[in-house]
């Protein structure tokens, strides 16, 4: 790769920019909001200095210190105490799945303890692949120490996914704006949110693909479509990319007249029908047991609970909700039932049009990542139910990750090496 000084200026220059932008950022925050504000206005400071000094190993100690600087940010909302019901309600989920309890039938009373105004929260209102994920880090006292570490994993397959397409210096760029940028997860990680999850998931996905590891691949994916509901954005066209060559293996076989069942599963080579038998599979073995136990208070807890959200401004601040419909609303334009009846007339044949196109277009990778992002901003803008400005990292990621994929030539593809010469 290349790595001459310009490109280094360059992170320097990308550097400097998002450490001013933090600045801007502390200048208006309290202790309540950033606990160890001064430490992170002299940190920023020390690398704004050493950014502006023209040597170029210092280029090579700025990359080593923004690790650091990220880990800190972190464990500081980490480590703060919170009354969120996510929190609670992820911590003590696990306690129950631990004692051999169904999370989807008790009561939480963690939560109904640290939030008093609560008066019927509808038990763990996500899907239990995050459950599973978070237990050693519950075993350890905090499971945003969990969400913690897989945001600084999703920076670090983000970097190596990057160099392998970028120059080594623009990787570096990209790794250090997902780790110095606080308030892309400084709420999030404060209400002990599972974003960070379904993000490690889908990134991780996507590197063991690149990589040639399509079946760990495959089951990196069924753990990002079991963490949350909305990662099924993700799922549908990175599902339709394991299947398709599989399906073309079948077509062409039935054509070639081999009409039996056995004789259609002789004639597919294993690494066709393995990986989205994995995905499957593993999915299935996460979130069925628990649905099965208690099908109604699965479905009530997961999917109607969520369905019966309105396009309201949460919290009394209409930037909390960032969806079209709860805009409209807090401008005063229309009221809540006629905007939820709008936004959900809009949205759902949009989405399905592009699940559509998604289906018979998705042909790489890329293809995938770019139709998952399309989906994922259209749910986000024109949904009726309530979305979190978190939540819109989502669609950031897998753009970024569909322009990653998209320029790796398709020799470079360790699962699909180039054909031989002549």
């Amino acid at each position: 790769m290349i790595t001459t000084p310009a490109a280094a200026d360059r992170f320097r220059l990308a550097l400097l920019i998002l450490l001013i932008g933090q600045m801007f950022v502390y200048y208006d925050t309290a202790y309540k909001t950033i606990p160890n504000i001064n430490l992170y206005l002299l940190a920023n400071l020390v690398l704004i200095v050493l950014a502006l000094i023209p040597w170029r190993p210092v280029a090579h100690l700025l990359w080593l210190l923004v690790w650091p600087l990220g880990a800190l940010a972190r464990s500081d909302w980490i480590l703060r105490p919170t009354q969120s019901d996510v929190f609670w309600a992820t911590s003590q989920g696990v306690d129950f799945l631990l004692h051999g309890h169904n999370p989807y039938t008790q009561v939480y009373t963690w939560v109904y303890q640290h939030q008093p105004g609560i008066q019927n929260y509808p038990a763990y209102s996500y899907f239990p692949g995050s459950l599973f994920a978070e237990i050693p880090f519950y075993l350890l006292g905090n499971v945003r120490w969990g969400l913690g570490l897989a945001d600084l994993g999703t920076a670090l397959l983000i970097y190596l996914l990057a160099r392998d397409t970028l120059t080594v210096w623009s990787a570096r760029a990209l790794a250090a704006g997902w780790l110095l940028f606080v308030p892309a997860f400084q709420v999030p990680l404060r209400l002990g949110a599972l974003d960070f999850l379904l993000l490690f998931w889908i990134t991780l996905t996507v590197w063991l693909y690149h990589r040639g590891w399509v079946v760990a691949s495959a089951l990196a994916a069924a753990t990002a479509f079991s963490t949350k509901q909305y990662g099924f954005l993700f799922a549908v066209p990175w599902g339709i990319l394991l299947l398709q060559p599989l399906l073309t293996a079948l077509a062409a076989a039935w054509q070639a007249g081999k009409r039996g069942a056995a004789l259609l599963i002789a004639a597919v080579p294993r690494r066709l029908w393995l990986p989205p038998l994995a995905a499957a599979g593993f999915a299935v073995l996460l979130v069925v047991p628990l649905a099965l136990l208690s099908p109604k208070a699965f479905i009530d807890a997961t999917i109607a609970n969520h369905l019966g959200y309105l396009p309201d401004p949460m919290l009394g601040t209409p930037q909390w909700n960032q969806s079209i419909a709860a805009q409209v609303v807090a401008l005063g334009g229309l009221s809540l039932t006629a905007a939820g009846r709008i936004a959900g007339a809009i949205f759902l044949p949009l989405l399905m049009l592009v699940l559509i196109i998604a289906t018979l277009r998705t042909r790489t990778a890329a293809d995938a990542l770019r139709w998952a992002a399309l989906a994922a901003g259209v749910t986000l803008a024109f949904n009726n139910v309530q979305t979190q400005f978190f939540y819109w990292r989502l669609p950031l990621l897998l753009f970024l990750l569909y322009y990653l994929v998209a320029q790796i030539p398709v020799g470079l593809l360790r699962h699909n090496p180039p054909a031989p010469e002549g």
